[in-house]
């Protein structure tokens, strides 16, 4: 019973996500020691706030998905999952308008 509880609270520390959002709006999403990614496109702006930010992505459909259909999510990212440095500059990113078309 011990050894689960062990192994839970180790797989929690070493959880996270990596984002990457260029100017265009495009990205691509990586769970932390995971091999695979996941491009999106962010297709509305994003809604940034002192508490969190919302964006509004389009997954890209890959090969292990049969559906053609592109997946929409929305990813909210909370002032504490981040340090405060690195927040103040993701809310900047995302308040600059992005060109979709470029």
């Amino acid at each position: 019973m011990l050894s689960v509880f062990a192994y839970q609270a180790y797989a929690l520390s070493q959880w996270g996500w990596e984002l990457r959002l260029n100017s265009r709006g495009e990205g691509e999403l990586k769970r932390i020691l995971a091999v695979d990614s996941q491009s999106f496109i962010q297709d509305k702006p994003a809604i940034v706030t002192p508490i969190m930010c919302v964006l509004f992505l389009t997954l890209a459909s890959d090969s292990v998905n049969s559906e053609n259909t592109p997946k929409s999510r929305t990813l909210m990212i909370f002032v504490d999952m981040l340090n405060d440095t690195d927040y103040r500059h993701l809310c900047r990113l995302l308040s600059q308008p992005f060109n979709s078309n470029a």
